[in-house]
């Protein structure tokens, strides 16, 4: 307790918000699953320096488990104004606000509860904080963040008179979870998909075609094409180091067998 970390403190993690993504593409294309955790961790690098506090949660075992409020009320200016600036999907300068006083002081309970809590009003471009003064510890061991991710493709290809279109929908809870804290301030953390609900659809100049839908918790839609999904689903694909400020050091897959 008592740790004071100062300065320009850029927090980003994934907003816990729902993300819609629409990709419209002119031919047949597939992405194989690794690459597609290269695309989704590709993201959540540019957003996750909000670990630089994982030195602080070392110290913050006593704290009480009470859940901490941000309605508003009882919070103090410096905090409603990051709530502001993060709803509008803005960085929260604290300096530039409020130059070098009281107000740029942040407690640790507030920065866990804007991390951890589900329903957040945070906008899709992340959390980033700077110039914050946090005087007390931020605890964020075993702590899991859910966020939501939403895909829509459509693909079309054409030769002549003929032509196929694919449409893809692809909705998924996904979260990330602090694994280690190290006393040199490095931490660890593990990326994992937790449910999953798809809709493949295609038709072409002669005929539409059915349907076909998965959804990983529901064993009435899992058709056999998708069975590999489900090895993917409730496990931790992926540990990430990163340095005590933050940046990536090292990407670990992790490999499952049944």
């Amino acid at each position: 307790m008592g740790t004071v970390s100062q300065g320009k403190l850029p927090c980003c993690v994934p907003a816990q918000g729902k993300r819609d993504y629409a990709v419209k593409l002119a031919s047949r294309w597939f992405v194989p699953q690794y690459a597609a955790w290269l695309m989704i961790l590709s993201g959540f690098l540019r957003t996750v320096s909000m670990l630089a506090f994982l030195p602080l949660c070392l110290g913050a075992a006593g704290r009480s488990d009470s859940k901490f409020a941000l309605d508003g009320r009882g919070l103090a200016a410096g905090e409603k104004f990051v709530l502001e600036q993060l709803a509008a999907g803005k960085s929260a300068d604290l300096k530039s606000q409020f130059g070098e006083g009281t107000n740029s002081v942040l407690r640790g309970a507030f920065l866990e509860a804007l991390l951890s809590q589900p329903g957040t009003n945070v906008h899709r471009n992340g959390i980033s904080i700077e110039h914050a003064v946090v005087l007390d510890a931020v605890d964020l061991r075993n702590t899991t963040v859910r966020y939501e991710v939403t895909v829509r493709a459509e693909m079309t290809t054409t030769m002549k008179e003929a032509w196929v279109t694919d449409r893809n929908l692809c909705e998924s809870r996904r979260s990330y979870k602090v694994h280690d804290a190290a006393e040199d301030g490095t931490g660890e953390v593990d990326l994992l998909i937790e449910w999953v609900h798809m809709i493949e659809e295609k038709e072409n100049e002669t005929r539409k075609f059915e349907p076909v839908e998965f959804q990983s918790d529901d064993k009435t839609k899992q058709p056999p094409k998708f069975f590999h999904v489900l090895d993917t689903v409730g496990r931790p694909q992926a540990r990430i180091r990163f340095s005590p400020i933050g940046n990536g050091q090292e990407i670990r897959w992790l490999h499952y067998s049944k």
